[in-house]
């Protein structure tokens, strides 16, 4: 049995959840991937990491074009796995950055997720714990991608902006926003 292959980018799972076909083709993930066995935890191909309330509405906007992959989803509240009828779900504790010890109590768990799981692809919608997964997910060799939130019409949001570095691919959903560079236009979710 061949294993389905994981999508070129996250613009063509933006280009299946919202009409934008044609983005970008055959440029960011391998499409024969060989994965590592391991006895004791099953290894996640793709992870989808949201905080609650508008993170998650926008990543459950990009469900059906990851689905396909068998992603586990992470999120910070445990009641949206179970209302969206998600089976594989992680959860990590909630944070903000006006939440300094939570923030950190974040961190640490996800440090402790990624290594978990070693997600070879790892798509966030944000916020903080997005970020957090993001920047562990990347140390671990994970090929990353933000999709900054569309509540973000004047620029980047901070999390966003500290995920720039560590994402291999940024993506807004804002065409004005976009720079061409490190900066990416895929169109809307929503």
């Amino acid at each position: 049995m061949s294993e389905t292959p994981l999508p070129n980018s996250i613009a063509e799972i933006a280009a299946y959840a919202s009409n934008m076909h044609g983005y970008v083709k055959r440029r960011f993930i391998k499409r024969e991937v060989c994965l590592g066995k391991s006895e004791h935890l099953p290894r996640a191909r793709l992870m989808a990491v949201a905080s609650g309330g508008g993170h998650w509405e926008e990543l459950m906007l990009l469900r059906p074009a990851i689905d396909e992959y068998e992603p586990l989803f992470v999120t910070t509240i445990e009641g949206l796995a179970k209302r969206d009828h998600i089976a594989r779900v992680q959860l990590l504790p909630d944070s903000n950055r006006d939440q300094p010890l939570a923030a950190l109590r974040c961190l640490i768990a996800a440090f402790w997720l990624i290594r978990a799981h070693r997600p070879q692809v790892l798509v966030t919608t944000g916020a903080l714990p997005g970020l957090f997964c993001l920047f562990w997910a990347r140390l671990f060799g994970a090929r990353t991608i933000w999709v900054d939130s569309i509540a973000n019409f004047d620029g980047p949001s901070l999390s966003g902006r500290f995920a720039k570095p560590f994402a291999n691919l940024w993506l807004t959903q804002w065409e004005h926003l976009a720079d061409g560079k490190s900066i990416q236009f895929g169109g809307a979710v929503l």
